[in-house]
């Protein structure tokens, strides 16, 4: 996304004029949560709030951020650098009304650091916080039980923390993810399969093509990750080489959404799934597996996308329909019309609701 296609133009709802909104984050770059933290940085921007940002590491590959945002920059590359973390979060606390923490461990750096107006975000199913953090739960619960409210992009996801005892010490609030507004590009000829997101043993990018190669469908893998060897091997396996294409990262990757003819979503769990809302606002359908939460969420009532088990047989079936009927100017409004739901500017007044949590009372 360029600059020249943000805008923070005004739009009528709750405003933040006069507060001072920090955002805090990993990164603003390289993922669907800092996709987010920097989405978040233009809606509050666009509420009239100043927008602070802080970024734990290094960004790379970074999204377009609010043009009047401040940038902070912590560095982490290391445990130790840990206190010096905590030193720019307090800072950053001075400076702003609340601050508004990207997932639960930037949310417990900012318990450690003594922060109280603070919002946690989360995106995280906390049956599985293991796969991607050490952290042990206990700590993440003590860090949302010292922030002011936190939210969710799905209900069902609420539902999952408040079984975990992850409550904040006050309001759950859901707000689903922003689709990035550069989404809306489409294509007059599209084709094939394509799988979006890391690499890695949840999202079970086996299993995708696999169905693909047996509804005899080219896929394209868009993303990186450890299992990138494993899928080249299994392609020649399957004698499908010629019928996959592997594309790596791209921050910008409309391009490849607007020339397929499906997604595929195979992951074991999905707490929203960006990549399903951002494949419909450009036109094209999905087929998702029914793993909880956002997929079930977002697809409800789609006649044109599919919902369908965790089974190699029925996702190939499922996309072999998808595929082999023409594309519609219905099907074209579905899409459009569930990915509308999720535009910034529908968003906003939940954001400046949830922001406005966060504040001392």
């Amino acid at each position: 996304m360029t600059q020249s296609q943000t805008t923070d133009a005004p739009v009528p709802g709750p405003r933040l004029d006069g507060l001072t909104v920090a955002i805090a984050a990993i990164s603003f770059g390289g993922g669907g949560a800092e996709r987010q933290a920097a989405l978040w940085g233009h809606a509050v921007a666009a509420r009239g709030a100043e927008v602070l940002l802080l970024s734990l590491e290094e960004t790379r590959n970074g999204y377009a951020l609010p043009p009047s945002a401040r940038l902070l920059t912590v560095g982490k590359q290391r445990r130790r650098d840990t206190l010096k973390a905590l030193r720019h979060l307090r800072k950053l606390a001075q400076l702003s009304d609340v601050v508004v923490a990207f997932q639960p461990y930037m949310g417990l750096l900012c318990t450690l650091a003594g922060l109280r107006d603070v919002v946690i975000v989360t995106g995280q199913d906390p049956r599985f916080f293991a796969d991607t953090s050490r952290v042990p739960t206990s700590l993440f619960r003590l860090a949302f039980g010292r922030a002011r409210a936190a939210t969710a992009p799905s209900a069902g996801l609420i539902d999952c923390h408040r079984a975990a005892r992850l409550n904040p010490g006050g309001p759950w609030l859901h707000v689903p993810n922003i689709v990035d507004e550069s989404a809306v590009a489409g294509a007059d000829s599209r084709s094939g399969v394509l799988f979006v997101g890391r690499l890695v043993a949840e999202k079970q990018p086996s299993l995708a093509l696999r169905a693909a190669a047996a509804a005899g469908l080219p896929i394209s893998f868009l993303g990186t990750g450890p299992l990138l060897e494993d899928l080249r091997a299994e392609a020649r396996r399957l004698g499908a080489e010629s019928s996959v294409r592997f594309l790596g990262f791209d921050p910008e990757p409309w391009k490849h959404y607007a020339g397929h003819r499906v997604l595929v979503v195979t992951s074991r769990y999905e707490t929203f799934a960006n990549v399903i809302v951002e494949a419909l606002a450009t036109g094209m359908p999905v087929v998702s597996v029914d793993c909880d939460f956002g997929p079930r969420e977002i697809l409800r009532g789609a006649r044109f996308s599919r919902l369908v088990p965790e089974d190699e047989s029925t996702i190939a079936q499922a996309l072999a329909a998808v595929a082999g009927r023409p594309p519609t100017a219905e099907e074209r409004l579905e899409c459009e019309m569930i990915a509308g739901r999720y535009h910034r500017e529908a968003l906003e007044p939940s954001i400046a609701d949830a922001v406005r949590a966060g504040l001392a009372a």
